[in-house]
């Protein structure tokens, strides 16, 4: 169940015709010209701009690896290289989660650079030798063996971890999106009520909404070099994904 927390950073105003709560609307630095209606005359209307946020449990889990390669020609790097990325390959191929199940893992190119290695200590740099480098993006749903997939891509030869992210797929990432819209316009219709109902007057429409900022914030973990020295295993706490809707509503009041 997802849990909602409404932010209360919303911005109320009124937007009135000359003469009608002209001191309500003067009270806010953030007003907006009244909504012109069909005949070109200015719509009496409170603006509410409001922002909810819902957080749940990241379904997804990408680690950024890459494996690196030397050698004495540009040939022997990229050979050496492709060596290691086999090796990272074959261990994906075994990851399996605490209950010893097989984890499924996907692992995409990111990135591939091969360049010349400098000894600059002379008058002149020389050409000592070159580094190739293959970046991967390593995925698995499997959230609780995500320390699993770093050990097996440590162990297969990658030279570095860039970090681990815990966030959303695509369709929980949906899904908290239309949650975070829905309690923003909840909120903001609760704000709008509260000004009505002291200016005396009732909601009675909606002139019209839209959407400015939908974020997710994934949770980042860092990895260190010694992470899962003398034999043991790496583990991961991670904490909650939070998506976060901000919305502005016109309403027409009477």
């Amino acid at each position: 169940m997802h849990q909602r927390v409404l932010q209360v950073l919303a911005v109320a105003f009124v937007v009135a015709t000359a003469g009608c709560l002209g001191s309500l609307a003067s009270t806010s630095n953030d007003a907006t010209p009244a909504l012109a209606g069909s005949d070109g005359v200015a719509t009496n209307s409170i603006d509410v701009r409001s922002t909810a946020s819902v957080t749940a449990a990241p379904d997804l889990v990408v680690v950024h690896v890459a494996v690196v390669g030397e050698g004495d020609t540009a040939e022997a790097a990229a050979r050496a290289t492709a060596a290691d990325a086999d090796g990272l390959r074959a261990a994906l191929d075994d990851v399996v989660d605490r209950d010893g199940q097989a984890v499924d893992v996907t692992l995409e190119n990111a990135g591939y650079h091969l360049s010349p290695r400098y000894d600059y200590s002379r008058e002149s740099r020389e050409i000592v030798g070159y580094q190739a480098t293959q970046s991967f993006r390593v995925e698995t749903t499997a959230v609780d063996a995500a320390g699993a997939v770093v050990d097996a891509v440590v162990d297969g030869g990658a030279s570095r971890v860039h970090g681990v992210t815990f966030t959303l797929s695509d369709a929980a990432r949906a899904d908290l999106r239309s949650d975070a819209l829905a309690a923003a316009m909840e909120s903001a219709r609760a704000d709008a009520d509260v000004l009505a109902a002291a200016a005396g007057v009732t909601i009675d429409g909606l002139a019209g909404a839209s959407t400015t900022n939908v974020d997710a914030t994934p949770y980042y973990r860092g990895y260190a070099e010694d992470a899962g020295a003398d034999g043991a295993a790496t583990t991961f706490e991670p904490g909650d994904v939070t998506v976060t809707a901000t919305v502005t509503v016109a309403y027409t009041y009477e």
